[in-house]
């Protein structure tokens, strides 16, 4: 069930800060309040469903800077779906876990190209429900006794909890690491959109359930994988970004 709860991974960590020439550079024309989609799938085999196409996706909104050739600023989460792929399973993220996420974040570089916009934000790494030394490299934890496992979301249990309903319900408690990589490109300063690299490594503690124990093997589907990023009004909200990235693919 593990690939379901791919959604921990959706918020962004930072890249390293441009030089202080470029941080002295006028606003650009990306500046602007944006609305980001993020859709990652993968593909794992599921006993007795067989192979599904888990698909996570997530909007937020930021306010974005741009000076030189970076584009940046913090945003917020506003929705994230679960699609487990399956009408047997369905995946729940409590709202004490949706709380704890990260602040999602945007450090790109971005060009100027004959008139369109060359985007592109290298790989991200973010651990949740333990804090490692070395983020990127440390093993994750694999027994509860642990000390480097936390309650990330704060619900007295430990790392993180993801819900499962159907054929098989109950809990998870749960370490996971996962990276990001984002490269696209933007016809005009309106709308930017293209590939979602990502991976996941993920440690089930514990589940409520014995079958919920054990993880299948599950992989990445880059062609179902995307991000795209739509430029708002001033003042936009949530609903306004929900409604930009509503378009399909």
């Amino acid at each position: 069930m593990s690939p379901l709860a791919r959604a921990l991974s959706l918020a962004l960590a930072t890249l390293p800060l441009a030089p202080a020439s470029v941080a002295r550079a006028e606003t650009g024309p990306l500046a602007g309040r944006w609305a980001f989609l993020q859709v990652t799938t993968s593909a794992a085999e599921i006993p007795v469903i067989g192979k599904v196409y888990a698909t996570t996706s997530a909007v937020s909104i930021h306010k974005l800077k741009h000076k030189g050739n970076r584009l940046r600023g913090k945003g917020r989460i506003c929705r994230i779906d679960l699609d487990s792929g399956s009408p047997l399973v369905k995946t729940a993220m409590p709202e004490a876990l949706l709380a704890s996420l990260p602040a999602p974040r945007i450090d790109a570089q971005v060009q100027e190209d004959g008139g369109a916009w060359r985007f592109s934000q290298a790989r991200q790494t973010i651990v949740l429900g333990a804090k490692l030394d070395a983020p990127t490299t440390d093993a994750l934890p694999r027994l509860l006794g642990d000390p480097r496992i936390i309650d990330q979301d704060g619900d007295g249990a430990p790392a993180v909890t993801i819900r499962v309903s159907g054929i098989v319900s109950g809990e998870l408690r749960v370490v996971q690491r996962s990276w990001t990589e984002l490269s696209g490109r933007g016809a005009s300063s309106e709308r930017i959109e293209g590939s979602l690299a990502f991976g996941t490594e993920q440690v089930i503690l514990d589940a409520t359930s014995s079958m919920l124990k054990t993880a299948p093997p599950q992989a990445p589907e880059p062609s179902r994988s995307y991000f795209r990023l739509v430029k708002l009004s001033k003042g936009a909200s949530c609903s306004d970004a929900l409604a930009a990235t509503r378009e399909r693919r």
